[in-house]
């Protein structure tokens, strides 16, 4: 079950299971089916499909337990007219919160009026009784207050409770700490379940929280779910999962290694290989080896240490841009290991422009100048659009150092022809730089062109050093002129 998914959803929806009936043909109660996969699917849903034929008598909908079941049930089971016409549509719905969780049977009957019935079996999963957060596998901080959310449900509903065991298998289970909403008598629908407060825990470690939910009729809903979690005392807070480090930077690692009868802690980096099978890519869940290069320990690592600097991590030590795990561990006098591991993007700053500047003016041919380079480079390119967000990026006019093939560190990345240009206005340039990893860097420069009318610029004898007003142009009008002194070649010239 996709449960990112399927906790987005309301309990109560409608789910169309499709179930086509063919027609039942001179009689007969021949029924072809289309394949459909086993879904999971909770609350009320809707049956869809058709069963079509002028002879048939009836049509009929039930519900079993198990791929194989021995007892059919119409319960929570509402046929449209009953069952009784010749339809296509809407068959009927099925209130699954009637039934309890897990794996079940939909057969839907078709009789003609020869007293010959087809039928056809549709396998699903019924889930009204799940845990959201936690989710398996996380690691939690012990002392702290943990929210358990998660839906519990159906008609027979009675009550719920959460308990918490030590282990991968728990040999007892424990409700110290736990406290459920309105006492676990009420249902709950992708809310809070339970506060569970695990500083009443003696110990760190895996733990495992189990949800049971008891019904009306006495009988128990058996184990709805079993999440699995680690409590630790040590913990990383800065950087936290998934940030992305420019590469070569100074990384102040902050958090907390202080455990019952603390020994020392490490700080350990690994890289995560990245494969790819034609357009599909994907990482190792584990590095290959852990490394300490560049991680400077505080006082070693021999110090208790709470919610401050654990370490400095110089990753300008790094081989390769990509996906990293950083892993604290903590030992006790007893020897016993604690694990906090994350993950994490080390990413170069590749690329940048430092010529032309910011919201220069940009006419004829300019030269663009900068840096293209960084870890496992492969080439860069360079794209113009026009306006501040451009619809489209093009490369008319633009002539690349080696094709954009070669590393460049502040050097000319390449010559832009402007005159291809037949706007004037406001143009961003974009500087990508790729590396084999498929790792982008893009660095964006705003720029103006602006065209000068037919026979500008002119110049004008004596010295002008403020804005003037002048009939320019010999057209009987005064124009409002700003001039520079410009010095074109021998003696100043002043140039408007």
């Amino acid at each position: 079950m996709d449960k990112e998914i399927m906790n987005k959803e309301k309990l109560i929806f409608e789910l169309l299971i499709t179930l086509l009936i063919a027609v039942i043909i001179f009689n007969m109660g021949c029924v072809e089916v289309e394949e459909v996969p086993d879904v999971t699917v909770r609350g009320t849903i809707l049956i869809n499909g058709s069963a079509l034929s002028q002879d048939i008598s009836s049509y009929n909908i039930e519900v079993g337990e198990g791929q194989t079941p021995g007892n059919w049930s119409v319960t929570g089971v509402n046929l449209t007219s009953n069952g009784t016409i010749s339809m296509a549509g809407v068959l009927g719905s099925i209130d699954t919160t009637v039934f309890n969780d897990g794996k079940h049977t939909i057969k839907l009957s078709v009789t003609d009026n020869n007293n010959v019935t087809s039928y056809d079996l549709m396998f699903v999963t019924i889930d009204n009784i799940f845990i959201t957060s936690p989710a398996e596998g996380d690691i939690l901080r012990r002392s702290t207050l943990v929210d358990i959310t998660g839906t519990v449900t159906g008609t027979k509903f009675m009550n719920y409770t959460i308990k918490y065991g030590y282990g991968s298998a728990p040999s007892e289970w424990l409700d110290m700490g736990i406290t459920l909403t309105d006492n676990g008598t009420s249902k709950i629908d992708n809310g809070t379940l339970a506060i569970w407060n695990t500083s009443v825990l003696s110990q760190t470690g895996r733990y495992v929280i189990r949800l049971d939910v008891n019904n009306i009729n006495g009988s128990n809903s058996f184990i709805r779910e079993n999440v699995s979690i680690d409590l630790v005392d040590s913990w990383i807070t800065f950087p936290v999962d998934s940030d992305i480090i420019d590469s070569g930077a100074l990384v102040n690692i902050t958090g907390t290694a202080n455990t019952t009868n603390f020994q020392n802690y490490t700080i350990e980096h690994g890289y995560l290989e990245r494969y790819c099978l034609f357009d599909y890519c994907w990482y190792d869940t584990a590095p290959s080896e852990w490394s300490s290069d560049g991680i400077t320990l505080v006082g070693a690592g021999t110090s208790a240490i709470s919610n401050k600097t654990l370490a400095f991590w110089n990753t300008s030590v790094l081989i390769n841009d990509g996906i990293y795990m950083l892993k604290l561990v903590t030992s006790d006098t007893t020897d016993r290991l604690e694990n906090y591991t994350l993950s994490l993007q080390v990413l170069s700053q590749t690329g940048w422009i430092t010529s032309p500047a910011n919201n220069s003016i940009v006419n004829e041919t300019i030269t663009i100048e900068g840096t293209a380079t960084g870890i496992n480079f492969m080439n860069y390119t360079i794209e113009y659009g026009y306006g501040t967000t451009p619809s489209e990026w093009l490369t008319q006019g633009l002539s690349l150092t080696n094709n954009g093939t070669s590393r460049i560190n502040e050097g000319i990345l390449g010559v832009w022809n402007t005159s291809f240009l037949n706007q004037t206005g406001r143009y961003m340039i974009k500087l990508t730089v790729n590396n084999i990893n498929d790792y982008v860097s893009e660095y964006y420069v705003p720029v103006n062109r602006f065209s000068y009318q037919a026979g500008w610029p002119k110049s004008v004898d004596g010295t002008i050093s403020s804005m003037v007003i002048g009939d320019i142009d010999k057209d009987n009008s005064l124009e409002i002129v700003a001039a520079y002194a410009e010095l074109l070649s021998g003696n100043p010239t002043n140039t408007i």
